[in-house]
């Protein structure tokens, strides 16, 4: 009996080992995201000079560069061929998680995108949002219709008269990476207006990210 006992022991460790260490590594790697959002007004005296300036994309590139090594994640951006670069554009892209935020980095160096649209909501992570801000980006609260109009009809001349590439999240919220949600219509109207072209830009599903089973691997996406 006790022989038994012990065999079976023997056995689970080792499951039990790895499900702990995995989840100590799952929570470990959300605790610094949650350092470096909060860190980033570090690179803010760095941007203040001319917000909105795209040097202020490099900056954030770079920063990001920084948490990317240490979570172990690194990006790979396919189908530069089709970037538009000679005009204005709506780019649209589905969203997953906040890594999302990191994996824009390709697009911002290869000049897809030069500004993007962010949820109101974003200003509760201050020193992250003042970053975006200092990035060109473009608050928008879906509660204020006549407002968010607005800022749709001001970002359509934009993309007319300065060929800015604007990066919206068409799906409004986070998905799995399974499968699309449905669209919000917002950058589509956009688009319309100003006459641009819909970049699409697909992040494919996180593989080495599970939230069901508390695993954040590295790995190459």
């Amino acid at each position: 009996m006790l022989k038994g006992t012990e065999t079976r022991y023997k056995m689970l460790f080792p499951v039990i080992t790895s499900k702990v260490w995995r989840a100590v590594t799952y929570y470990t790697k959300f605790f610094l995201l949650g350092v470096w959002m909060l860190s980033s007004f570090l690179i803010v005296p760095l941007m203040c000079r001319k917000p909105g300036h795209y040097k202020n994309k490099l900056v954030f590139c770079t920063y990001s560069e920084v948490i990317t090594k240490i979570i172990g994640v690194r990006w790979t951006l396919m189908g530069k061929e089709n970037i538009i670069t000679n005009g204005g554009s709506v780019v649209v892209m589905n969203h997953q998680s906040i890594l999302d935020v990191i994996g824009t980095k390709p697009l911002i160096q290869e000049k897809a995108v030069t500004n993007w649209v962010s949820k109101k909501e974003v200003w509760y992570m201050v020193p992250l949002a003042t970053v975006f801000w200092l990035c060109g980006a473009i608050f928008i609260d879906r509660s204020h219709k006549k407002e968010t109009l607005k800022k749709m009809n001001r970002l359509s001349e934009a993309i007319i008269k300065d060929k800015k590439r604007i990066l919206i999240f068409p799906e409004g919220t986070r998905g799995d990476g399974n499968k699309f949600l449905p669209f919000k219509k917002g950058a589509f109207h956009i688009a319309i207006s100003a006459q641009a072209p819909i970049q699409p830009v697909i992040m494919g599903k996180y593989k080495f990210l599970d939230h069901k089973n508390y695993r954040f691997d590295s790995g190459k996406h």
